[in-house]
């Protein structure tokens, strides 16, 4: 693994750093089908599907084949909402006579050129999907976790020191049998630099601090909202990678602790979407002696990948102005609308500067720290929580949801940063396998918090295979948290899409031990439905250790084998989820960084999860999934 530093020079404003919801419940404890009909679902009659390239109609309540699209003089992509052939729709785009890559409006007609084809490399339509003809090409019909071009963005984070100013990291992992060249711009180009063959890149890029300490014009309390203009980290390649953000990249640095990480698998911008809900943690408080009171806000950051994209932001949580008048104070149930080109990221933060005795919840008071300081905490309800707020464009964009500093539980220190990169609602699923983070310490009370939010236009259940668990019924955008006990891993299951997040646990939760490693963190649970029969992924050297949870069927005797690095995964090594599932929990060498897990004969998919734990923080985010369309928007 090699490191970059770039050292770059930003006209940046210079600071000093600073040093749950009614819907809320806790438990402890596509193929071708050439047959006529096919009558083994039941539909009514005007429906229509597609079964890749074969349009289906329902008739008389079954359904029988319409007609083939891309055969004879029908055009290529099939369409459900319509029960049309189209040559090309908003969605895949089609191609141009002069071989590149157009928009199209909803009757199949070619608009505007959406992206130039490098000569020689014209525009094929590939799984219905126009792309240009190359790897990068490829990838984007593949729709999964690796691409050709990123955003990263140096999120919402004040708690860490000056120190760490030049130590935003990203990590691209290039697992191809061919060099690629990185280029990594915001609004000029900033590094160009090849990649070797099977080996990772580390950047560490300087901070854009408006958007880390939520300032305007460097006033940053309380902390504001904003549009920044250019302000992400463009990175482009000529051959699929994988990337991720690290927020910092060390715990440690110059002898100063940073004491708030995390890190976000970014998603390359051709599976970004044009809805999203936010899944987060609300605002927290705490009241002590030393210092009266102080607020901590959730945020969600948004990144264009497109000229004039319309965003709208429908909240569910108070927002905070930007200081500019773009964007005013909004409360639940407002709307907030913003235009951003290619490279703009809209970051929008919870107010933060409500009373202490306005909370809506005093649950704890403890004696805590070296001096036995009251702590208060509060929790401020949801209307200081951004989760089921949703977002819509006009272009698809990327969007990040986290937290400046989140305590896990609302009432047990200590605070972390919290980030995870969200995946677009038509993506989300419905059965979750999921297994708790490997234990700082063995044979204590910690846990992993874990939240479900519901998706779609209807109200879905949601069963999960705890002791005492009771079925849930959510409507779209409501949600709750299952808190397990210590070592419970457990399938999860809805009738409708949802998104699963999980939370680890602050220190004050499972010890007193004031040096101890770990705090909170935030990962997105991969459905089953995106698992990979292979991925490769990093994991950082700067972190004290790191896992990986592999979930999967567990293997017999005569089974196909997951191998990573080479080496297999067998079945004692499992623990048991439920039908027939488990995860391995492996602790990961603190050497090379990067890896490769697969199945050896093709055949098993499992999903991965990536975390890690050093001095007061951690992190963790999933390692790759698929990011196929389940649910049409």
């Amino acid at each position: 693994m090699k490191i970059t530093l770039i050292a770059l020079v930003f006209f940046l404003n210079a600071c000093d750093d600073t040093s749950s919801s009614s819907n809320n419940a806790t438990n402890n404890n596509n193929s071708n089908n050439s047959n006529n009909t096919n009558n083994i679902t039941e539909c009514s009659n005007g429906e229509f599907r597609c079964l890749g390239n074969l349009l289906q109609a329902c008739t008389e309540g079954v359904w029988v084949d319409d007609r083939i699209c891309g055969t004879g003089d029908e055009p290529p992509i099939c369409v459900e909402d319509s029960g049309q052939c189209l040559n090309c729709t908003t969605v895949s785009g089609g191609c141009g006579e002069d071989g590149n890559i157009y928009d199209c409006d909803s009757s199949g007609n070619t608009t505007s050129v959406r992206k130039e084809c490098p000569e020689g490399e014209g525009c094929i339509m590939d799984k219905g999907l126009a792309v240009c003809d190359n790897a990068c090409g490829k990838a984007i019909s593949d729709r999964s976790y690796r691409g050709c071009e990123f955003y990263a963005v140096t999120l919402l984070n004040t708690r860490i020191e000056q120190v760490f100013n030049n130590n935003f990291g990203i990590a691209v992992s290039n697992s191809n049998d061919a060099t690629t060249l990185l280029k990594v711009t915001t609004d000029t180009v900033i590094h160009e630099i090849a990649i070797r063959p099977m080996s990772v890149e580390i950047l560490l890029l300087p901070y854009i601090n408006n958007i880390r300490m939520g300032m305007f014009d460097g006033a940053m309390w309380p902390f504001n909202s904003g549009v920044y203009p250019e302000q992400s980290y463009r990175i482009d390649t000529d051959y699929p990678v994988t990337v991720y953000q690290f927020n910092p990249y060390d715990f440690e640095y110059s002898g100063i602790s940073s004491n708030s990480n995390d890190a976000s698998l970014l998603l390359p911008a051709s599976v970004f979407g044009t809805k999203y809900s936010v899944l987060t943690r609300g605002n927290t408080a705490i009241k002590r002696q030393t210092t009266n009171y102080s607020a901590e806000p959730g945020f969600t950051a948004v990144v264009a990948a497109y000229d004039n994209t319309s965003v709208i932001f429908s909240t569910t949580a108070w927002i905070a102005a930007d200081g500019a008048g773009l964007i005013p104070e909004t409360g639940p149930g407002g709307n907030v609308t913003v235009t951003l080109n290619k490279g703009d990221v809209l970051q929008l933060v919870g107010k933060s500067n409500l009373t202490f005795d306005e909370c809506a919840q005093l649950e704890t008071a403890e004696l805590s720290g070296p001096d036995e300081e009251l702590f208060e905490y509060c929790n401020p309800g949801p209307q200081y929580d951004f989760t089921g707020s949703i977002i819509t464009s006009d272009k698809p964009v990327g969007v990040f949801a986290g937290h400046n500093c989140g305590f896990v539980p609302f009432d047990y220190r200590a605070c972390d940063h919290l980030e995870e990169m969200l995946m677009p609602e038509s993506t989300w699923g419905k059965r979750f396998f999921i297994a708790q983070t490997h234990p700082v310490e063995p044979l204590t009370s910690e846990t992993n918090v874990v939240r479900i939010l519901a998706g779609g236009d209807a109200p879905v259940t949601v069963t999960w295979d705890l002791p005492g668990a009771e079925p849930r019924v959510l409507q779209p955008g409501e949600f709750f948290d299952i808190q397990p006990a210590a070592g419970y891993h457990f399938e999860l299951n809805s009738t409708g899409p949802v998104s699963v997040g999980k939370f680890t646990v602050g220190q004050k939760f499972w010890t007193d031990v004031q040096s101890s490693s770990g705090d909170p963190s935030f990962g997105l649970v991969v459905p089953t439905e995106q698992f990979r029969n292979e991925y490769s992924f990093v994991a950082p050297l700067s972190m004290t250790v790191n896992y990986v949870n592999v979930i999967s069927r567990i293997p017999g005797p005569q089974n196909d084998l997951i191998m990573l690095d080479g080496n297999p995964i067998t079945e004692d090594m499992f623990e048991e989820i439920g039908s027939g599932y488990g995860v391995a929990r492996i602790e990961l060498p603190l050497s090379g960084g990067a890896h490769k897990i697969f199945s050896s004969d093709g055949t098993t998919y499992f999903g991965i999860e990536v975390y890690g734990f050093a001095n007061y923080t951690s992190y963790m985010y999933p390692g790759g999934l698929d990011l196929k369309v389940i649910t049409v928007q």
